[in-house]
């Protein structure tokens, strides 16, 4: 009677880890297809079992944008300070959206690639891949689903006759937005794993970033109203405030963005990346062996 030969699973263990940048790197490019079926996995099951489905990624948008029109645009009147666009468009729920968009996509990225590490760790024990594989998917799969609301911003714009050619910045300035937030994701997934709080004060920590960073309030607000420099300069150089600046440049005021802010976001997104790859790369290992 033949016996079943006993199944061999690679682990955590020492002769499986990627022993440098470069070679966890060209590891991630053999496990692509790995990371391809991650991500079309994740995409069809996102909305599995909803009667409505992909429809979803467009309501989702556009109630969020209705709630903060309603709150701050309507009740708190903060679109008094938003300027008027070349077209003579004054408009606070495309001001708004041209904010969130961008914010949205990294907030996502940042959660699910941190959340996505920690997921992964059982299957890993039983199936080998790079432990960066599922966070990559994870910000593929943020970058695919916001193209939908790519698509209903640009909209948006057109039926206001607001829409002009800077708007090809716009995919680009998305992508920065995933860059950003893999580079924190995997920053944070480690010790997220050693340590839950990691997860739950990044939360917190996000609530109220949101409310500081100019998304439903329009930068000029700190030149009108704080008179402190230092508080000025720190504002002017938050990463997120750039990006969500830059991205209403060129939608809302249909103008090319500064060079300086683009060099500035491409070397923010650089560094955040490597930083968060080289912290990522060499604990991921040690932490899921002491979970």
């Amino acid at each position: 009677m033949a016996t079943e030969s006993p199944q061999h699973h690679i682990t955590f263990t020492p002769a499986g880890r990627s022993g440098s940048t470069l070679s966890a790197i060209r590891e991630l490019w053999d496990f692509r297809g790995y990371i391809f079926y991650l991500t079309r996995r994740d995409l069809r099951t996102k909305y599995n079992r909803s009667l409505l489905g992909w429809i979803w990624s467009i309501l989702n948008p556009l109630v969020t944008l209705a709630i903060y029109s309603l709150v701050f645009g309507v009740i708190l009147l903060v679109d008094r300070n938003i300027g008027v666009s070349p077209t003579g468009l004054q408009s606070f729920p495309h001001f708004l959206f041209s904010g969130l968009i961008v914010w949205q996509l990294f907030n996502q990225t940042s959660m699910n690639v941190m959340s996505g590490f920690t997921s992964a760790i059982v299957l890993r024990r039983k199936l080998y891949f790079p432990p960066a594989a599922p966070a990559i998917s994870k910000a593929l799969v943020n970058l695919v689903d916001s193209s939908i609301e790519l698509l209903v911003l640009a909209a948006f714009y057109i039926i206001a006759g607001n829409f002009g050619i800077t708007f090809v910045f716009v995919p680009v300035l998305m992508l920065v937005a995933v860059i950003f937030g893999l580079g924190v994701g995997l920053l944070l997934a480690v010790a997220n794993v050693r340590y839950r709080d990691v997860g739950y004060i990044y939360t917190l920590f996000m609530r109220l970033f949101f409310y500081i960073t100019p998304i439903i309030w329009p930068f000029q607000m700190i030149e009108d109203r704080i008179g402190n420099r230092w508080v000025k300069l720190a504002a002017e150089f938050n990463p997120l405030a750039k990006l969500i600046d830059v991205c209403r440049t060129v939608t809302y005021s249909l103008a090319w963005p500064n060079l300086f802010d683009l060099a500035y976001l491409a070397g923010v997104g650089t560094v955040l990346t490597v930083v968060g790859w080289t912290v990522f790369n060499r604990s991921a290992a040690d932490a899921a062996e002491g979970m």
